[in-house]
């Protein structure tokens, strides 16, 4: 296991518990993340709720390992 896959076993925690919704494709389908190598593309919806989960995630993250988001490689998209 590396390290990105502590990250991802968060996202997917908060997704399953209901509090990172992320993107949603089909009314059974949604897309909390993808996952290339070391890069990762987070999608949520826009609400307090989910990115408030995120920022919980991330905050767990770096406890656990000490490891920052890079704020110069990282960048938001409101669609």
């Amino acid at each position: 296991m590396d390290i990105m896959d502590g990250l991802i076993r968060l996202i997917k925690g908060g997704h399953r518990r209901g509090r990172l919704r992320g993107m949603c494709i089909t009314e059974e389908c949604t897309l909390p993340y993808l996952l290339f190598v070391d890069d990762v593309l987070l999608f949520l919806n826009g609400s307090i709720r989910d990115v408030t989960a995120l920022l919980n995630s991330f905050t767990i993250f770096l406890g656990a390992t000490n490891l920052l988001v890079n704020n110069e490689k990282s960048f938001i998209i409101a669609i």
